[in-house]
């Protein structure tokens, strides 16, 4: 009997433990409010928020309306992201501008990042509908910009093009940006690059300054994503001033440069 106890213990020992209690359902929930909203303007979508502290209310959304296949679809038209109370100072800054007052709250940030208000919907049906009132209302518009060089990197291996890296100020309307560069490049000289969005600063501190040397912002720079460190391709500052017939020339020089220089396989 001893030795039987004995194997069964070290069984229950060597044995996985039992996985983590799933949170958040099948949404692909973001954790980052800052890089939400900073989309949300971007690409003039809502955030959803979903503020939770895994207790048993939320377990229960969590099985129920976020693992279903109607809720967690029109999510793909909004942007994610939940925020976890584990104490009374987790996401305090959130959850005080949003009113969050218990747990579970879902609430909708409208891309102005001023509007906002609660849903109470807890049903698969009464949630989607509610959701999808937001999505509608803000079906977002197409953008060119990726987020970081190494996703811009991935990308030319399917699609060799040169990066263009657009730094800005944090508070600069990406969308106008990227309209203001196609009505002075012209759309067909901009689709000839991959873009990147780098929010910069002009402290000489700044690493992003002190690689790339520009002085003003906003500024482009150039990659060349062929060789196994991205090789640099020049800076261009884009003044207030700047005319198209100046700005078309930049692009142009670079996409010569690019299209004239010899990479060794």
């Amino acid at each position: 009997m001893r030795t039987i106890l004995l194997v069964s213990i070290l069984s229950a020992l060597v044995q996985d433990p039992p996985p983590a209690a799933p949170t958040g359902g099948k949404v692909a929930w973001g954790k980052d409010p800052a890089a939400a909203e900073k989309r949300a303007r971007l690409e003039q979508r809502a955030i959803f928020f979903y503020f939770t502290d895994g207790g048993l209310p939320c377990k229960a959304l969590d099985a129920g309306a976020f693992s279903a296949a109607d809720v967690t679809n029109v999510c793909r038209r909004l942007i994610p992201v939940m925020l976890e109370g584990t104490d009374d100072k987790a996401n305090e800054e959130w959850r005080k501008r949003l009113k969050v007052a218990a747990y579970p709250t879902l609430a909708i940030l409208e891309p102005d990042g001023k509007t906002s208000y609660e849903i109470t919907a807890r049903e698969t049906a009464d949630l989607s509908a509610e959701l999808l009132k937001a999505a509608r209302k803000f079906p977002g518009r197409d953008v060119m910009w990726v987020s970081s060089v190494e996703s811009a990197v991935e990308k030319a291996k399917d699609d060799p093009r040169p990066i263009a890296i657009y730094f800005h100020a944090a508070d600069e309307d990406l969308g106008a940006a990227q309209d203001r560069l196609v009505k002075l490049g012209g759309q067909s000289r901009v689709d000839k690059f991959i873009w990147v969005e780098l929010t910069a600063t002009v402290d000489d501190k700044d690493p992003l300054k002190q690689k790339f040397e520009y002085i003003s912002l906003p500024a482009i720079g150039w990659l060349d994503s062929r060789f196994p460190e991205p090789k640099k391709m020049g800076i261009y500052e884009l003044k207030a001033s700047a005319k198209a017939k100046d700005v078309q020339d930049k692009f142009e020089e670079r996409l010569k440069k690019y299209k004239d220089t010899k990479v060794k396989k």
